[in-house]
């Protein structure tokens, strides 16, 4: 739920662009790091995959998990 915890003052300004970012925006950077981890292990097992096939499988894979997690409106995995 590091959505939910986002309060709107974390919002205002671009809080999470400053030297005191994880103190000015708390919840802002650990959902943005989870997602910069989460892209990043998806774009390292697409481009670790040798077999242009299997990665085109692969590609065709994360994009299904990708549409059944904005059908639960999950936003943020």
């Amino acid at each position: 739920a590091l959505f939910c915890a986002i309060r709107p003052h974390e919002c205002v300004g671009r809080p999470w662009l400053k030297a005191n970012a994880k103190s000015a925006a708390p919840n802002v950077v650990p959902l943005t790091e989870r997602f910069n981890a989460l892209s990043a292990y998806v774009r390292t097992s697409i481009v670790q995959t040798a077999k242009q096939k299997a990665r085109a499988e692969l590609i065709k894979a994360w994009v299904k998990v990708a549409h059944h997690l904005r059908l639960l409106h999950n936003f943020h995995s």
